[in-house]
């Protein structure tokens, strides 16, 4: 008579702990990975893949390439030789129509080169980002010429893709479109009178190091501190780099689709003084209104006399806590009594710059660089004759040893 077996219990407490089958079960036992497929799908022209009827954008270099496509539950990982070269989150078609996840910004350095393109691309509808962007299109399609448009609105995306500031952007265009005007950033860089080589990217920080490289691209966004109408103020000696660094921002904020005007203190009060005595001040006021932000260069240098002063206080006034100002100087704000003369519009116009810029006030000051040193000579040593001698010929470089 054969006995039942019994039935054994096993403690899991007498089992060793193993950390390495521990994450193998872990791992396969989710979902996302136990549910892998992997697929080829190879990148054509137009920077596109598809993957079960779902077209996805790719790097421009990555086109031609052919990428080994793994396919998780809610993303796709593209390799290339081994290599992890490109992510995006897994979409699945429902119905017969194709579906399309298309990145704006895979698709920039093509339309740079011809945004003629831009306008009879099949798929253009699909990489506007968000729904200003779209308006602003049908906007400069229907009142300007198709080269025009197409080359505006490259540029449009192409700001929001280097620079970061796609929802900012979106911000101004939907304020521009309201005004009826249309976004021209070639237009607004022209008026602006920047020098197109003094930008931030070619600011060199380590000059200055009391300035910080954060605060200044914190001021370039130039979001929340416009808005409030607030100035910045650049104080230093000659030669500090405070006109480079106006400039720069000034850049950036035309890029993030602001107006900026440029100007030397002492142009724009010759400017200000001729319309005051034609009678065309206030006309001239409200055409500077216009631009969201003005860069006052060199202040320091204006002659201090009232005529002068009283026509720059008229300008600080009307855009008082409204619009904002830069203003650059070689004294510090403690002797701008210095720069001004003792007049009745003296304390009303140093009172009125500083009033939204005690948090957005930059020192620049010039590091002085150590003079040039002659490098020593060192001490020649003098050859052995015995073990030396020059050969007589035309080459008097070519120098034999014997040994």
């Amino acid at each position: 008579m054969m006995r039942r077996p019994r039935h054994v219990h096993v403690s899991l407490a007498a089992v060793p702990f193993d950390h390495r089958l521990y994450h193998f079960v872990l791992a396969f036992s989710h979902w996302e990975y136990a549910c892998v497929v992997e697929e080829e799908a190879r990148v054509t022209r137009c920077s596109t893949f598809t993957v079960r009827g779902v077209l996805y954008s790719a790097p421009s270099r990555l086109i031609g390439q052919r990428l080994k496509v793994r396919l998780y539950a809610g993303r796709l990982d593209c390799y290339l030789s081994g290599a992890l070269v490109h992510s995006v989150p897994r979409h699945t078609r429902t119905d017969a129509k194709r579906l399309r996840v298309l990145d704006y910004r895979h698709f920039i350095d093509a339309l740079k080169r011809k945004p003629q393109a831009f306008r009879h691309l099949v798929f253009r509808d699909d990489l506007f980002p968000r729904d200003a962007y779209r308006r602003a299109w049908e906007q400069l399609d229907a009142r300007l010429s198709p080269r025009q448009a197409c080359k505006t609105m490259v540029g449009l995306l192409e700001l929001a893709a280097r620079h970061g500031v796609e929802a900012t952007l979106a911000e101004r265009l939907d304020t521009t479109l309201a005004a009826g005007r249309l976004p021209d950033i070639e237009r607004h860089r022209a008026e602006s009178h920047l020098d197109p080589t003094k930008t931030l990217a070619r600011f060199d920080f380590g000059m200055v190091p009391m300035v910080s490289k954060a605060h200044v691209m914190a001021l370039a966004a130039g979001d929340a501190w416009l808005e409030k109408g607030a100035n910045i103020l650049l104080f230093g000696p000659p030669g500090g780099g405070k006109t480079h660094l106006a400039a720069g921002i000034g850049h950036a904020l035309i890029e993030a689709g602001f107006r900026v005007f440029f100007t030397r203190t002492s142009e724009i009060v010759q400017k200000l003084q001729a319309a005051r005595q034609s009678l065309q001040l206030p006309s001239l006021l409200t055409k500077l209104d216009r631009y969201d932000f003005i860069i006052l260069d060199d202040i320091s240098y204006v002659r201090k006399d009232q005529a002068e002063t009283s026509v720059l206080f008229e300008l600080i006034a009307e855009r008082y806590e409204r619009r904002s100002l830069m203003i650059t100087a070689n004294q510090p704000f403690s002797a701008w009594n210095e720069v001004f003369p003792d007049l009745p519009d003296q304390a009303m116009t140093v009172a009125a710059i500083p009033a939204r810029a005690s948090l957005d006030d930059l020192r620049v000051e010039r590091r002085e660089l150590p003079p040039p040193q002659r490098p020593r000579q060192q001490a020649r040593t003098k050859p052995s004759i015995t073990h030396t001698r020059i050969r007589r010929s035309y080459n008097y470089d070519s120098v034999t040893r014997d040994n």
